[in-house]
């Protein structure tokens, strides 16, 4: 069997070095680009951290993306602004090759010119992983990885396997019925964290635990992308491993109630001693690269104008990534500087265009019996 990663950044290095280390007889190969490409290419192979501590792994590493040819499966991790341009670089060399997509945006519309339906799986990871220096991996935060079928197309054997070779990488993966639902669930979940990365400040300690943030940018963010997906008639929805997006708002707001705040403290006391988790758009940023922004919140923003809406928090989001995205010197903003830039949104009458839906902190919108996590079938 021969498992190519397209695109192999933090995530796609760690789940094909972890196959490569834990079944070394597979040919596997890591397609990537840069300085990371290159000095793994150098060195033979990746260096993978985590809690089993320092792994390094010898494994083959090209830098053309062409060498997807022969592939039996091909592990989707590009930026999603660089889906179409690596798709049409390698073009009929998919021919024959299963596809599983784990990307931060979505970008169906794009695979589905590329791969055919019966052949793609789309994946959505709850794990972080950072690329430390180039050739160096980090495992930071422990999560599931969710699969599930693009299309009624998929046959659910086709999901099942995809299932199994990315489970020898020995990280959790389950199947998912409804991993559009899932998809856009944590894509309004990470647009509260996309703001984070404007000041480079934890999420929880720094941010969803400062009531002046987390009333001022995270819960509009989170309410307007909930209002955006009920009016273009989207379900956000969760499983086993992964928060859906209206428990999380519930969980913003009883942040504020007398009884919860001394747990909040102690949470966030814990979380201040941990390694703080890095999402790939700080990290793009820092090393003064363009960002998947557009395809993130601004996704939102792209379903808004689809309604005759505006989504005006998610729009500042996209319009400060990108100011950031300017920065010769690669400096951030401050936290407080982030609020002053979101403050006067309501107060200038600009979010006429989407309505939240009303509210519901203990109403469960999500029927958790609807979604439900399939265990891959074994022969």
């Amino acid at each position: 069997m021969k498992i190519a990663v397209l695109g192999a950044g933090a995530i796609g290095s760690m789940f094909g070095g972890l196959i490569k280390y834990h079944q070394p007889e597979l040919d596997v190969l890591l397609i990537a680009r840069g300085e990371h490409g290159r000095r793994m290419q150098q060195s033979g192979g990746v260096v993978l951290q985590g809690p089993w501590g320092t792994r390094r792994v010898a494994v083959a590493v090209s830098l053309n993306p062409r060498d997807v040819a022969g592939a039996d499966w091909v592990v989707l991790t590009v930026k999603s602004q660089d889906t179409e341009t690596a798709l049409a670089v390698v073009g009929d060399r998919l021919n024959g090759s299963r596809v599983v997509s784990i990307q931060n945006g979505l970008n169906q519309h794009v695979l589905r010119r590329y791969v055919r339906a019966d052949r793609l799986v789309l994946g959505v990871t709850a794990t972080n992983m950072a690329i430390l220096e180039p050739g160096t991996v980090s495992y930071q935060y422990d999560g599931i990885t969710a699969l599930g079928a693009a299309t009624d197309e998929t046959p659910p054997d086709t999901v099942d396997e995809a299932v199994e070779v990315l489970g020898r990488s020995g990280l959790k993966v389950h199947a998912c019925r409804d991993i559009f639902g899932l998809q856009y669930s944590k894509l309004a979940i990470n647009a509260v964290g996309y703001a984070s990365v404007l000041s480079a400040s934890r999420l929880v300690a720094d941010c969803l635990l400062y009531r002046r943030w987390r009333q001022t940018v995270a819960i509009p963010i989170l309410d307007e992308c909930l209002a955006v997906m009920a009016q273009a008639g989207i379900r956000p929805t969760g499983t086993p491993g992964f928060r859906d997006a209206f428990s999380f708002r519930r969980l913003l707001s009883f942040v504020d109630h007398p009884l919860i705040r001394p747990a909040a403290a102690l949470v966030a006391r814990a979380i201040c001693r941990r390694t703080p988790i890095i999402y790939s758009l700080q990290q793009d940023l820092m090393r003064g690269k363009t960002t998947e922004i557009d395809h993130l919140n601004g996704r939102f923003v792209q379903i808004a104008q689809q309604c005759g809406a505006q989504a005006v928090y998610n729009a500042k989001v996209v319009e400060l990534t990108h100011l950031l995205e300017g920065r010769r010197d690669r400096s951030f903003y401050t936290r407080e500087e982030v609020i002053a830039a979101f403050a006067p949104i309501d107060a200038g009458g600009q979010r006429e265009a989407v309505r939240p839906p009303p509210f519901f902190p203990l109403i469960d919108m999500v029927n958790a019996s609807e979604t439900t996590v399939m265990p891959a079938r074994r022969s």
